[in-house]
Formats: structure tokens, sequence, C-alpha cells
């Protein structure tokens, strides 16, 4: 604004001496109306106003010009001749072509409130379009989503092409969707110039600097480190591709069961995620690239490190980032910042963070975890335009950048509310009247200004009208102003073919031929198929045959989810394992302890079995205060059980037992067996939801009766190597839950009895067909029986599940098997 008004008023006492023309601008902001005042009266100055209204009534116009009815087209254009101190017929006519076409645009825009105020008959709807031949020429397009308008609209530049000098124009506000037809015009090799350009914030050089900034605020968790480590410009020293080796490295490595980056999240930044992986025995070469990260990243740690909060100067701040985006980008031969800053988008992503590490004051102190969402912020807002390319008789532009720019085929895309003509934001902080004594615009004059914007682009010879019904799924709303068109022009009811440009976009996706995808049925050969199977793999074999075929004889095992929450798998280990330990060393002594002293034992081999996850905080922070109450149930539960006279006398007891005239093995492993005054008690501990009664009787949740099948046919065996004796007195499960009135849940098996001779006959019968036989390994037979199925994607189960449903050969018809 002070350059704008320094200006005019050096032009006032200066006037150049050669012409000076004005072109385009409608004088929004007041510094600009005042400059073109100066130029209009310069001895050879001129401003060329876009699209003046000379058909709209006096009465209108003095009320746009007194600031009323800011969302019309003409609106800007009235307060700026009353600025100047002109009127409309001192202003003469530049030659336009497709006038009447523009006074019709300009017709349906006009606002409802002024029509009634003043006229209220002239813009009945009923009378039609004044001129119907002046709407020759104008055509629309509704695409079912944005990914279909964004083709439509390239094929309409394509088709352009066709004839020679022809040139065509996509005007939108939606960037998004420019972004998108530039996309498809690459199918036939066109590269076409934005002039809104890219933002910045997607090129390499800026992604690079937002990863680097993400994985320091979230201290090296495992998604934003990852990205960086793959990122093309990440090297640390080596060359190029080994950083993106050393991520894939990171991220499958696992040992003996327990991922280090995947799972519950490491914590104590890089220190942490490096004792854990030497305490994994993650390779040396590896250790010592974890090593270097942290070396590298010690600028912008340091920073926090010797301070109480945990912020920093933002000059400061800016000066460790860039110094340790360079030091990543380093091929080990000093070339870390000619690889970060080369090219145009380095060029502009390195002068944005200069301007803002010049432009912070010494003052300002940025939390660690703001940083990164101030660094997006700022690269966010600037955009990256080429400097040259581009194809000459096509071009993609801004709403504003249109207003100078003549083709003759004018594309108007993205044609929604919300887009074109934009959202009218309140303002947070200032109301009308405020806005009004500060001499800011009100709100609604984006919405007259794109009115005018909109206005303008009807004039070229041939313009189509784009929009979407659907923007990611969500209907959308068509722009007002082309509902008014519509109206105006009695097309709203008329039944239309589907034009042209629409119909070509939709045969470009059409298949020649549409077969439905039939269920996976793979029948490996009996030889590929196991001949051991545990009582858990039984289970899932009765569920989802399908799943067991992928993880037992495919050998695809689910990979955990990176920087997951700890789920029922990990704490089931974590409980197992802690009174594993403390029931073996109970079993050991005659007489019990006080109960304070046995307390004591319990929280000094959990503290033991914790320390073990130190790296991993979730875990402690939400497992260790459950674990408490555990702690104190299950000491109650036990001294409670001795007192009934019952006593565990197996732990984790693994076994075997040959079924099918020893053609196949079943495994199992009890995790608590009990002897009690009426028989023997297994206990299986859980950490997830318990198996509902339903299911338990019609089959599908065989472990516990399985287990209690081959203990009744002698297959665990007591420390002295004998076969445990005794009829089976209970099957028991025991939820580890450690919330609400009671920490550990227990369920019995009810009729036990018949559910473990029902589970002997269905194992035997589905091992069998499974493991001896040919029978199909189907996805989810029964559906319904797991909610999340692991393996449903690999058997393309979306594409076939809308389809009748097959009989499988394994289902009785009696919900049993």
């Amino acid at each position: 604004v002070m350059l704008l008004e320094r200006l005019a008023a050096d032009w006032r006492e200066n006037p150049p001496k050669g012409p000076v023309i004005a072109a385009g601008s409608t004088g929004s902001v007041p510094a600009t109306a005042d400059l073109l005042a100066v130029i209009a009266r310069l001895p050879q100055g001129a401003v060329i106003l876009p699209g003046l209204d000379r058909t709209l009534d006096d009465e209108s116009w003095k009320a746009l010009a007194e600031g009323k009815h800011p969302t019309h087209p003409q609106a800007m254009l009235a307060r700026l001749l009353a600025h100047l101190g002109l009127r409309r017929d001192h202003v003469r006519d530049w030659p336009l072509t497709k006038t009447d076409r523009l006074r019709v645009a300009a017709r349906a825009l006009r606002m409802t409130q002024i029509a009634h105020a003043m006229h209220p008959t002239k813009l009945d709807p009923e009378e039609g379009c004044p001129d119907p031949d002046a709407l020759a020429g104008l055509q629309r397009i509704d695409c079912r989503e944005r990914s279909e308008e964004a083709l439509v609209a390239a094929l309409l530049m394509r088709e352009t092409l066709e004839e020679p000098e022809r040139t065509a124009a996509l005007v939108t506000a939606d960037r998004v969707l420019a972004r998108a037809v530039r996309a498809q015009l690459a199918r036939w090799n066109i590269s076409v110039d934005d002039s809104a350009g890219e933002p910045l914030s997607l090129s390499p050089p800026a992604r690079f600097l937002q990863l680097v900034a993400s994985t320091l605020a979230e201290d090296f968790a495992p998604v934003p480190l990852l990205s960086l480590l793959k990122h093309p410009l990440c090297a640390l020293g080596e060359k190029s591709g080994n950083a993106r080796a050393f991520a894939r490295r990171l991220d499958r490595f696992e040992r003996k069961g327990r991922f280090l980056l995947r799972g519950p999240r490491i914590g104590a930044g890089l220190a942490g995620l490096l004792a854990e992986a030497e305490k994994l025995s993650l390779p040396k070469r590896d250790c010592k690239r974890i090593a270097r990260l942290n070396q590298i990243f010690a600028p912008l740690t340091g920073l926090f490190e010797d301070r109480h909060e945990e912020r920093a100067g933002l000059p400061e701040l800016i000066s460790a980032h860039l110094a340790v985006a360079e030091a990543l980008a380093d091929t080990g031969t000093g070339d870390g910042a000619r690889r970060l800053w080369g090219g145009d988008a380095g060029e502009k992503t390195a002068l944005v963070m200069e301007r803002l590490r010049e432009g912070a004051l010494h003052g300002i102190m940025v939390e660690r975890d703001e940083y990164a969402g101030l660094i997006t912020a700022v690269l966010e807002r600037e955009s990256l335009r080429r400097a040259w390319g581009g194809h000459p008789r096509l071009q993609i532009l801004g709403t504003i950048e249109a207003r100078l720019f003549h083709a003759d085929r004018m594309i108007l895309a993205g044609l929604d509310e919300g887009s074109w003509p934009p959202l009218n934001e309140p303002d947070p902080w200032l109301n009308r009247r405020m806005r009004a004594e500060l001499g800011l615009p009100p709100p609604e004059r984006r919405i007259g200004q794109s009115a005018h914007d909109f206005v303008q682009a009807c004039g070229a010879e041939e313009v189509w009208l784009l929009r979407a019904e659907r923007i990611d799924g969500v209907p959308t709303t068509p722009s007002r102003w082309l509902q008014r068109l519509s109206v105006l022009s009695r097309e709203a009811d008329k039944p239309h073919d589907a034009p042209a440009p629409l119909a070509w976009a939709r045969r470009l996706g059409e298949a020649p031929e549409v077969r439905s995808c039939p269920p996976p049925a793979p029948r490996p050969a009996a030889a590929l198929r196991p001949k051991r199977i545990s009582v858990t793999a039984v289970e899932t074999l009765m569920r989802d045959p399908y799943s067991y075929y992928a993880r037992h004889i495919l050998g695809l095992d689910e990979l955990p989810a990176l920087d997951a929450e700890t789920g029922p798998a990990e704490r089931g280990i974590l409980l197992h394992d802690i009174l594993h330990r403390y029931l073996a060393e109970r079993m050991t002594r005659d007489m019990p302890l006080a109960r304070a002293k046995e307390r004591d034992r319990l929280l000094e081999i959990a503290h033991a079995a914790f320390a073990d996850f130190s790296n991993r905080p979730a875990v402690r922070a939400f497992w260790w205060p459950r674990f408490l109450r555990i702690a104190e149930a299950f000491l109650d539960l036990q001294k409670q059980r001795e007192a009934d006279g019952v006593r565990p006398v197996l732990l984790e007891s693994k076994t075997e037992m040959a079924l099918l005239d020893d053609r196949v093995t079943l495994v199992a492993k009890a995790d608590r067996i009990d002897r009690s005054p009426d028989g023997v008690e297994l206990i299986d501990y859980k950490t997830g939801n318990l198996p509902e009664a339903n299911r338990i009787a019609a089959g599908y949740a065989p472990q516990l009766p399985l287990e209690g099948w081959m203990l009744e046919r002698g297959a665990f065996r007591a420390s002295n190597g004998k076969p445990l004796s005794g009829p089976v007195a209970q099957l028991s499960f025991w939820k580890l839950k450690g919330s609400g009135d009671t920490p550990i849940e227990r369920k019995r098996i009810q009729d036990h009895e018949a559910r473990i001779a029902e589970a002997a006959v269905g194992a035997q019968r589905f091992l069998e067909r499974y493991l001896q036989g040919d029978a199909p390994f189907l996805s989810e037979p029964r559906a319904g029986l797991e909610a999340y199925p692991a393996y449903a994607h690999l058997a393309r189960r979306d594409e076939w599940a809308g389809l009748p449903e097959l009989d499988s050969p394994d289902d009785d018809g009696k919900g049993k098997s």
C-alpha cells in the first residue's frame, strides 16, 4: 500500500513522458483505486475497465456505487467509477466479441434482491432469455466426479489442438482440479503451464525440509523417520540409494517375533532407537547409520537439551534446520547444498527460508512440536512457477489471470458453490461496521469479484461450463450462476444427451467386457499341505480356510502396523511372561509367603518384565496401572484356590499328538493346567475378547476343547514324564483386563464334555479334508465369523462378495463341522 501511494504521488508531480495503461483492474484495493485515478488523468494515461455493464438501470447502479449488494458482478466497477468521479457514459467502448452473450450472462447474475427492490418484473424467469441466439456456443457439462471433470477438460483442450492455430484456456479457482487436468494431459505428452504455479510445499526440496521438521517434532517416530530416509534427497553421507535401502531394512527388521519399528513406538528419540537396535542385534553397519543420523541431527536436538522448556529462538532453529538438511543430503562429497538448493524448486525454497530467517525477530521462541507446523504453513503459501515451458496454444489460468487472456475456447471448470464462487467465510475478529470504519471491503467482495470474472470469461467465442456432482464422494451444489443461466435459458427441464466430450471421457474408462471374479479356491497338492498344525491354526482353518492357506502354506505373515498402539498380542506376551515366572517360582515353594511378600515378589518380576519395554513408553504408561489391579486380583484368586485345594501342575506346557494314523500331528501349548479335587482344569489367559458361548457351542472356537481332548488322551505330561491323569473338570478362560470391578474376568465353558467330544470329531474331519484331502481353501465360507479377516484383501473379497454365495463343500447345514 505504501508503495502504491508513493507511486501515485510521484506520478502526480512527475507525469511519465510515455503512455501508461492500466488494464483489467477493478480497483478493489483503495490504494489501487487511487493509483488508477492518477493514471486516468495522466497526459498519455489510459484505464481499461474489464466488462463495464451499460445495460443496468441507473437506480441499481447507484445502489452498487453506494456499496450495497457487494456480491453483484458490477459492484467493484461501480465503486471505482464513483471514486474516479465518472459516470458510465464517460467511458468509451472497446471492441468486444459476443457482446450479446455478455449481456445475457450479466442479466443472469444480477442479484435477486436488486431485481425485486428495483424492477420486480424485469427478471421474471418465465420471460426466458431475451436473445436465445446469444447463448449459442455456451455449453454445460455435469460430471460425476472431479476426476471425470478433469478428464473432460483435458479432452476439450486436446481436441482444440486438432485445428491449427486454435487456442484454449482452462479457467478454474480449484487448484486441485488444475493439477488433475495437467496430469490427464500428460497422457498425450502435453505439458501445460498453470498460471497459479504449483504449491511449493509439494516440491522435493520443500517436502524434504518438512520431513526433517516433522521428524524432530515427533521425536523420530517411525512414520516420519522412514519417510525422511526414503526421500530421494536423503543420503546420510553415502550413495543416494543407500539411505532408502537402510530404511527398508529398518522397516522390516525383526528378531524372535519382535520388530524394531513396527508395533508400539520406541521412546527416547534416536538414542532409544539405537539402544533397542543393539538389544535386537541389528547389524553393526546399520547401528552406525543410526548413530550418524543422531550426530547429523545434533544441531537441532542440541537447541532443546540445555533448556527446561522445549523452546528455541526461531532464527537459530531455521539455521540449524537448514544445516541438518544439507548434511542429510550430502553424499559424502560435500554436495549437500548443491543437491538440496539446485534447480527452480531448490532456489525458491532457499529464498523462502532465508526470508523467514531474516524476518524472524530474535525474541520469538518456538515450541519444538510447533516448528514443523510453522514451516509447513509458510511453504504452503508459496507457489512455484516455471521459468519456461508449457504449450503455446493451451493455458491453465486462475480467475484473475483470465481477465487479460483471450482464447478461442474457454473452459470454465469447478463451477460449484464453495469453489466458484468461494465460500463467504466470516471474519472472526472484525464485524462489518468495524471493517467499514477501517476502510476494509465487506466479506462478500470476493463473491462479487468471482461473479465479474465469470461474466467476462463467458464472452469468448466458445465456452464450456464444467462442474462435478461429487468431490471425493461428497455431493456438491451447482454454482448459483449456473442455476441462474439454466432458469433464464429454460434449459433446466429439457432432456439432453450426454455431450460428446463427456461421452469420450466415459468411453476411455470402459472395459470391452466385464466378467465377474469368482471367489478364490486354491487346491494345493497334497505334498504342499502341512502335516503339523496347532490348535489355534485349527480354529483359523474352521473359520476362514483361506487365511490358513495364506499364512501356513504361502507363508505370508501379517506385518504389525508402524507406530501401532499396544494391542492384545503384545499385552498377552507381557502378562503371560510375568504370571508364568511368578507361578513357576511359586511351585518350587512348599509354603506361601505372607501376602505382602507375595505381592512384592510378583511386582519385582513384573518390573523386570516391563524393563524389556523401557524404550516403548506407551506399554508402561497404559499397562502398568492396569497390571497393578490385575496383580492384586490374581494374588487374591490364588490364595482362594490354594485354600480350595487347587494347585498349578503345568505352565506354558507344549505337547503334540499324532492323528489320522500318524499322518497329521496336532500341536498345542497350554497356558496353565491346575489340579483340583474334582480333576484337572485347563486355563487359557486372554487379553482380548473372550469367545462367545454360541461360537464355542457351534465349534468355531475349538482351541481349549481340543487341548482338553489331548489331555484326556495323555498328551500332556507332568514334570516326572508321566501323562497327566484324571478327568477334565473345567475349561476356563481368564480375561486379564485390569479395569472395572473385576480386573480378572473368569468364564467357564458350559457342558465341556460335549464340547470336547464335538471338537475332536470336527477337528479330525477338517484335518482329513484339508491336510490329507483336496478341499479348496475358501475365503470366509461362513461370513461373519471373522470381524476383520487379515487376508481378505489378498482374496480380493470386495470384488466377489456381492455375488451369490457359493455352497461350501464343508458346510453340513447344521452350523457344526
